[in-house]
């Protein structure tokens, strides 16, 4: 009948749909192949980075406006988008870069330079670093989220602790006299500084930072301080707001306890509790700390240095990256790090790829007639 098909032919032209389904995914296929095998015989013929790959950049961007006499460039050096962290101890200030295949094979790894020159000093592999602390003479960082490492500042691996069994995108790593702290999503680790054993695990992630004997922890936004090894609760305060994730870090210097938690410093009588006094700054970087001053890094590319004891400002570093003013910085995508060795302050900020060493002269800080 007219307009009628027959089961036969119904079946004879879905037939020729499926194979010619077939036949284009069939070639979809050999054209991923060979892109594939294309891109891994580049790969094949790519060599490993040799060691002037891992050289940095001189650079002269950054201008200074602060008082005669309290500070100067030591050195700039450009880094790269895959550059983060910074830490320094001894003669070194080491910094981690991921992972990138370009024009030759480059593997993770810390990154050292000398303090003075900036020249290149060594590689460590290393592989997801996401904290490194200084030691006298090297550094304890994490390592793929799970494990602490130990180096000397010749860069030679001295020990690696077992993992554990927590994992966090953001680890902090606390180095005390004799212990190391591992603090992950729902537990602290307390390992032995000497060799890596673990020794105990503390609360549940309420424990942010191990000052010496002191320790503190938040619950809600609320923080008590405890002391000692079965710790006793020395006292409890309220914060305005405070949250789980947030890094804090802080120094004890005499009887004061200084905490930084985001963008707010406050300095507490270790004792009873009492406020000395607070501060609140947009800053890019976590603050460092010697026995007498806090220095931070803010958005508005300043360096402030101020009293610890007291909390007064003591001196403002302005600085400006080329002609770029500070407010035409997008800075909701990047941030900064600081690293602080003896009078050597580094800043490392990712707008704009850079780190510098910038060398303080302490004993000149608030005796300019600008502070």
């Amino acid at each position: 009948m007219p307009g009628t098909m027959s089961h036969d032919t119904i079946f004879d032209k879905q037939g020729t749909g499926i194979v010619r389904k077939f036949i284009i995914r069939l070639l979809m296929m050999i054209f991923i192949i060979g892109l594939f095998a294309g891109a891994l015989s580049n790969y094949h013929h790519l060599q490993p980075c040799s060691a002037n790959d891992t050289d940095v950049t001189v650079s002269s961007h950054w201008k200074m406006d602060t008082p005669d006499q309290i500070a100067d460039i030591l050195w700039e050096r450009t880094l790269s988008s895959r550059d983060s962290l910074l830490s320094s101890s001894k003669d070194s200030v080491v910094f981690f870069r991921g992972a990138s295949i370009d024009a030759c094979i480059q593997g993770e790894r810390l990154i050292a330079l000398d303090i003075s020159t900036a020249d290149h000093k060594w590689d460590f592999p290393a592989q997801l670093v996401r904290a490194v602390a200084p030691l006298s003479d090297g550094y304890i960082f994490s390592e793929c989220c799970t494990m602490l490492t130990k180096i000397n500042s010749q860069g030679e691996k001295l020990w690696q602790s077992d993992k554990v069994n927590d994992r966090t995108y953001e680890p902090k790593v606390q180095v005390g006299e004799d212990k190391v702290y591992f603090f992950a999503d729902s537990l602290a680790y307390e390992f032995s500084n000497d060799n890596g054993k673990l020794i105990r695990k503390l609360p549940a992630g309420m424990v942010k930072t191990v000052l010496g004997a002191i320790t503190v922890q938040v619950v809600a936004n609320e923080i008590f301080v405890l002391s000692g090894d079965k710790p006793d609760v020395l006292w409890n305060a309220q914060v305005s707001s405070i949250h789980d994730d947030s890094e804090i870090v802080g120094e004890i210097i005499g009887n004061t306890l200084v905490l930084s938690q985001r963008n707010r410093i406050t300095a507490y009588d270790i004792s009873s509790g009492q406020v000395l006094w607070k501060l609140d700054e947009n800053m890019l970087a976590s603050p460092v700390f010697n026995e007498k001053f806090v220095f931070t890094y803010s958005a508005e590319n300043k360096v402030r240095i101020y009293d610890i004891g007291s909390g007064h400002l003591m001196e403002e570093i302005s600085l400006q990256y080329d002609s770029i003013a500070s407010s035409d910085v997008n800075r909701s995508e990047h941030r900064a790090y600081l690293a602080l060795n003896q009078d050597v302050l580094f800043i490392y900020d990712k707008s704009f790829l850079t780190l510098m060493a910038m060398k303080i002269n302490l004993k000149n800080i608030g005796n300019t007639s600008t502070s």
